[in-house]
């Protein structure tokens, strides 16, 4: 079970900062292009669904960056709040 879950987690959430670098070089593209030309109908649509799709994965990566975070904090404790607060502030830069 565990060997299952594994390699569904690197299938899932090991490919999600490859997708979120993806996500913004495709936005990045269509807003030269809207600069330079404009962007008809379809590209315009385009640029929106990544836009959603980049805010629900930064949520996502986000949600896993506080669950392992509360998880460290749990398995170490209160007597390490020094290395707690590094973590943390190092995640918000």
């Amino acid at each position: 079970m565990k060997a299952g879950i594994k390699i569904w987690k690197e299938r899932i959430h090991g490919k999600l900062d490859y997708s979120i670098e993806k996500r913004k070089e495709e936005i990045l593209q269509l807003d030269l292009l809207d600069d330079i030309f404009g962007l008809d109908e379809e590209e315009s649509g385009r640029r929106s669904y990544l836009m959603k799709d980049l805010l629900v994965e930064l949520r996502w990566k986000d949600a896993s960056l506080f669950q392992k975070s509360r998880a460290k904090w749990l398995s170490e404790g209160d007597c390490n709040t020094k290395s707690f607060h590094s973590f943390i502030n190092r995640r918000n830069k």
